[in-house]
């Protein structure tokens, strides 16, 4: 069953949140293989990225692309 996960989840691992960094990571390893991101999440993963290549490495690390992305129309 697919997973789709929130930027703020990945937020929270990425920038060692103090208060969720801990459940984040948790929620991402006990979902492993099963999470998804969404065109939206996409986006707002880009805004603080230095270049596609960041974003692009972020997704892979942590979960696979919805079809719209997959397929390069988001």
């Amino acid at each position: 069953m697919a997973v789709l996960v929130d930027t703020n989840v990945i937020c929270d691992v990425l920038y060692n949140d103090p208060v969720w960094g801990d459940w984040s990571s948790a929620q991402l390893l006990n979902h492993w293989g099963q999470l998804c991101i969404n065109p939206i999440v996409y986006t707002e993963l880009c805004y603080q990225a230095t270049s596609p290549d960041d974003v692009n490495d972020t997704r892979e690390k942590w979960a696979r692309p919805t079809a719209a992305i997959a397929s390069g129309a988001a």
